[in-house]
């Protein structure tokens, strides 16, 4: 039973992409906003996603680790040059409706 009654149909969303030389990569979320948020990693501005500022530092200022005190910017500008060219980035949604009983009889009671 979902919130808004029995049997009632919501929408599946689905974020698709693809790099070059690779197969499409999916992944699927129950709401828009949040499949909207995951697009952010595909922006010029990756940070978004995570809610922080593009100037701070990704782990420490590099006194304490030793990872050498790298910005956001500066981070994800290395992960993205190491990755091939994205050729497309999409957002697919479907009716999702209430579940069916399987073919396989009326279940086991416990």
């Amino acid at each position: 039973m979902t919130a808004a009654g029995p049997g009632a149909a919501g929408v599946q969303y689905r974020v698709v992409w693809k790099r070059e030389g690779l197969r499409p990569k999916r992944r699927v979320f129950a709401r828009r906003g949040t499949a909207d948020k995951f697009l952010l990693l595909f922006g010029p501005e990756p940070w978004r996603y995570l809610g922080k500022e593009p100037d701070e530092y990704v782990c420490c200022s590099g006194y304490q680790c030793g990872c050498g005190g790298e910005t956001h910017r500066k981070h994800d500008e290395a992960v993205r040059a190491t990755l091939p060219k994205l050729e497309w980035v999409r957002v697919e949604s479907r009716p999702v409706g209430a579940w069916a009983p399987g073919a396989g009889g009326p279940g086991k009671e416990f």
